[in-house]
């Protein structure tokens, strides 16, 4: 019996085990979902594989349960097409990879998870290394990868425990960059 595949690509992140039968339990009564419904969005990861996807997410759930999430996993894929990089002041994105779609993204992270303290972010881009493969498209990757970033820096501020970046490939001073993230979205 064929399954349809759970993500949109074709092989999962290399991350937790995932597990159909978490919800069983709370399904059973109400009494037992009320009184453990607050551990099945505190102690687990959620793995969004698309900006959009978080955006539902938000709209699905009570805000209580969105502000309770501590862990978030992005594994986001895209195409990095050259006028992203050659005309950066234009959106030329259509939506849902639009920079309104990315926006919203991050402004549900810094005004509605107010309980998150856990990010891991995976960004792969098709045609990524082709770009870093040219000298003169270096700078402006890095440009590129900094203004998508920013929003977070901006609206997460000192919340997070953790944050973890990875860039699919040979992404230069990928740990540079995290470093420096880490200092605008992690506390003490």
């Amino acid at each position: 019996m064929d399954q349809a595949p759970r993500y949109h690509y074709d092989e999962p992140p290399q991350t937790l085990p995932v597990s159909d039968t978490c919800l069983a339990l709370l399904l059973t009564c109400h009494q037992l979902y009320v009184e453990a419904v607050d551990v099945l969005y505190t102690t687990n990861t959620f793995d969004i594989n698309h900006p959009q996807t978080l955006i539902f997410l938000a709209r699905t759930i009570r805000p209580q349960r969105l502000q309770s999430i501590r862990s978030l996993q992005i594994h986001w894929t895209g195409v990095l097409h050259p006028h992203l990089l050659l005309h950066p002041e234009i959106d030329m994105g259509h939506a849902p990879d639009d920079n309104g779609t990315l926006d919203n993204m991050w402004d549900i992270i810094g005004s509605q998870m107010i309980g998150l303290k856990d990010l891991k972010l995976q960004l792969e881009y098709s045609q990524l290394q082709f770009w870093m493969s040219h000298n003169e498209y270096q700078v402006r990757v890095r440009a590129f990868v900094d203004r998508m970033l920013e929003p977070l820096r901006v609206n997460v501020k000192g919340r997070l425990r953790n944050f973890q970046l990875e860039i699919d490939g040979d992404f230069p001073d990928i740990q540079e960059l995290q470093d420096r993230m880490r200092e605008f979205v992690c506390g003490d």
